[in-house]
C-alpha cells in the first residue's frame, strides 16, 4: 500500500464523510480517487458512543455497511495523534489467546511518519486489549506527493 490517506469530515450529528486516497503501483504511481467523487459514509449510531461507526457506500442500505471501531487512541495530547481501529468485533481467534477482527486493523495518524517507537508503544497497547497486531499492513510514506484533501 502506497501514499494513503483518509480525511473524515463530520456532517451533522450522526454522519461523517469519508474520502480515501492512495497510489497504485508505489509512491509514484496513479493517485486513486484524487477528486474525491468516491466517498464513503460513516454512520455513529449512537452518539453517546462516538467510537463505534458504520461505514460504506452511500448509496447503500445501512444493513450493509460495516463495523468500524476505535479501540485505542491519542487525540486529545500534543504530538502525532493517532486511532487504532477494529473492523468490528474481535471475532477471529489467533495464537497466544489473542483474537483479531475479521473486518480488519488500520492506525490512523495525524503524521505520516511515525516513529518505531511509538508503533512499537501502540502495538503494545493494543495487544494488552487482546488484539492480535500481526495482520497490520505498514502503508509506504516516503517520497509520497499527496492530493489536497
Amino acid at each position: 500500500m502506497f501514499c494513503v490517506r483518509s480525511k473524515y469530515t463530520l456532517e451533522g450529528e450522526k454522519s461523517i464523510s469519508i474520502w480515501n486516497t492512495a497510489t497504485r503501483d508505489g509512491v509514484s504511481g496513479a493517485v486513486r480517487n484524487a477528486d474525491g467523487l468516491f466517498k464513503l459514509r460513516g454512520i455513529i449510531e449512537d452518539p453517546d458512543v462516538n467510537s463505534k461507526i458504520l461505514v460504506g457506500l452511500p448509496f447503500l442500505p445501512l444493513s450493509m455497511y460495516e463495523p468500524y471501531w476505535i479501540v485505542a487512541g491519542d487525540l486529545d495530547k500534543g504530538g502525532t495523534k493517532w486511532a487504532f481501529i477494529s473492523g468490528g468485533p474481535l471475532s477471529t481467534p489467533r495464537s497466544f489467546g489473542l483474537c483479531e477482527p475479521s473486518g480488519g486493523l488500520w492506525l490512523l495518524a495525524s503524521d505520516p511518519f511515525v516513529s518505531e517507537n511509538l508503533i512499537r508503544e501502540i502495538k503494545s497497547r493494543v495487544r494488552d486489549l487482546g488484539i492480535d497486531c500481526s495482520a497490520l499492513v505498514r502503508v509506504q510514506h516516503r517520497g509520497c506527493d499527496y492530493p489536497t484533501l
